[in-house]
């Protein structure tokens, strides 16, 4: 599938369990790509075989049980925290967009082995609530795997696009999107064939990979109790992971049948019990609560009926829980959507390759496939949200409490541009400082994240302070924030500009992506000796 730079363009899912990447086929259709393992979903895990070389996906699950401590799994939730670093036997250390490149990097190349073309521009997916910060370093992650990154898609969105919901009747929809490891809900409307977000919430750290966790609890707690056996999370690391991945089979069984023998055995005793749906519900009850209060935030923040809403669609391998199917039905009077020719695990990955199609065809409205036949490129209109507030750093009051002023709310529909005016702290300071903020209203500056400084120098001086500087926001459909800067006074302005560019200078991209391309270079060259 060639694009405008004569490379294959795709979509990809990046998961906190498990990620996917897709093309568009000859005929139009999204066509999701199997990895070397022969499977579609490749396991968002990476290990450090002999503490140094990487191992991505499959393999890298297959030998956790084996090497539990050098293995990293769920890095998505911790996605833009520069706190957050990884370490192999060496003392190398990685940033989680690292881990998260050589993870989109295994779906590169096995795609590119697969179809034979090189595999250059993509969008890739995130979770709507995603900040700015976390949004930069998916970007990132995407950059030091080789690709060029044109735009990311929140995964509800995505669903939409998978499921055509912009060829049917005007209507509300609400999309649970319940993964491996976040759960993501959001409104939207249709009308006109447009796609409009109304709002959104999650929480990322919720998922099938915490029900896992409950299960894994359950049986460490019945060794103890039956056994006197106490199983320690980090010297029986081992024995947890292999728990672990008994858990995840026993939850998705449970999904299709009403019961399922539950065996485990470790250190020469044995769990057994014929679980069944039922004690699996109550085991996992306060996941289910927690996903509830979720969606029931998100309403209650949108003033909105329950009965308003004209379609709930769920997403996400955890969606299939039949317990989650029947706690929306309760909310909203009326089943979820049962999409035969949508896989939930591949819903994203779909909506994120007819995006990318979409900016593939920009310019010229046509796709090119690999076969060199040209396509119209997708006609779908969607229009999408400031996920967080976004304000400026102002004092206030008698205590000069630094706080975030909110210029652009949260669920404010892009593109959006508004103002508001500032007074200078001192009526002879001659220079300001403009820091964009990314947080609640209100909520103490040093407690939000900053996006932006914009410094003003060269202030006239006044006898009194007035509400002389305007901050103007403007945000692009694009996801780029504009900061504008004016002294009301002087006229001078001043400009700022943050886009969804990383954190890492193009530098420090350019030789991550390289010292990850030699690295892989020597695993393939070890695994040829062997």
């Amino acid at each position: 599938m060639k694009s405008k730079s004569g490379s294959t363009f795709c979509g990809t899912d990046l998961g906190t369990t498990n990620s996917l990447i897709g093309i568009i086929d000859d005929d139009g259709k999204v066509r999701v790509l199997k990895n070397a393992e022969g499977e579609y979903l490749t396991p968002s895990v990476v290990l450090f075989r002999d503490g140094k070389v990487p191992v991505i996906g499959r393999p890298a699950k297959n030998e956790a049980l084996l090497h539990p401590q050098h293995v990293i799994p769920r890095v998505k939730r911790s996605m833009g925290n520069d706190l957050t670093i990884y370490k192999d036997d060496s003392g190398k250390e990685y940033r989680p967009e690292e881990i998260s490149a050589m993870i989109l990097k295994k779906l590169k190349q096995d795609a590119e082995t697969q179809l034979q073309v090189q595999v250059k521009d993509v969008v890739i997916s995130v979770p709507h609530y995603f900040t700015e910060a976390e949004r930069r370093a998916t970007k990132a992650a995407g950059e030091i795997a080789g690709f060029d990154v044109m735009s990311l898609i929140s995964e509800p969105v995505a669903a939409l696009l998978s499921y055509g919901i912009d060829k049917e009747s005007d209507q509300t929809v609400l999309v649970f999107d319940f993964g491996g490891g976040t759960l993501d809900v959001t409104l939207a409307r249709i009308e006109n064939g447009v796609i409009s977000v109304i709002g959104c919430g999650g929480d990322k750290f919720l998922g099938g990979e915490d029900i896992d966790g409950i299960l894994c609890q359950h049986v460490v707690n019945n060794f103890k109790k039956n056994h006197g056996v106490d199983l320690d999370p980090v010297k029986d690391n081992a024995e947890i992971q292999a728990l672990r991945d008994r858990a995840t089979r026993i939850k998705e069984s449970l999904s299709v049948k009403p019961h399922n023998l539950f065996i485990y055995e470790a250190k020469g005793k044995q769990f057994s019990q014929d679980m069944t749906r039922d004690e699996f519900n109550e085991l996992c009850s306060p996941i289910f609560e927690k996903a509830k209060a979720v969606v029931e935030r998100l309403m209650a923040e949108q003033g909105m009926d329950y009965k308003a809403v004209d379609k709930i669609i769920p997403v996400g391998g955890s969606s299939r829980i039949p317990k989650i199917h029947e706690m929306l039905r309760n909310m909203f009077g009326k089943e979820p959507v049962k999409h035969e020719s949508v896989d939930p695990d591949k819903a994203i990955v779909i909506g994120a390759t007819i995006k990318a199609a979409i900016d593939i065809g920009k310019s010229t409205g046509k796709v090119q496939t690999a076969s060199g036949k040209y396509l119209p490129s997708p006609d779908i209109k969607f229009e999408d949200i400031v996920t967080h507030s976004l304000g400026v750093a102002a004092f206030e009051g008698k205590d000069n409490f630094e706080k975030n002023c909110v210029i652009i709310p949260k669920c404010t529909g892009l593109p959006v541009t508004l103002k508001q005016c500032f007074r200078l702290v001192d009526a002879k300071q001659t220079a300001a400082m403009i820091r964009v903020l990314e947080g609640d209203d209100n909520v103490a500056a040093d407690k939000c994240q900053e996006l932006l400084k914009v410094e003003m120098n060269g202030l006239p001086q006044e006898s009194v302070p007035t509400a002389r500087i305007e901050v103007t926001f403007e945000y692009s459909q694009s996801g780029i924030l504009k900061c504008i800067a004016r002294d009301l006074v002087s006229g001078k302005t001043t400009p700022g500009e943050i886009s969804h560019t990383s954190g890492l200078s193009k530098k420090e991209i350019d030789e991550k992506r390289k010292e990850l391309e030699q690295k892989l270079k020597k695993m393939e060259e070890g695994e040829t000796a062997c």
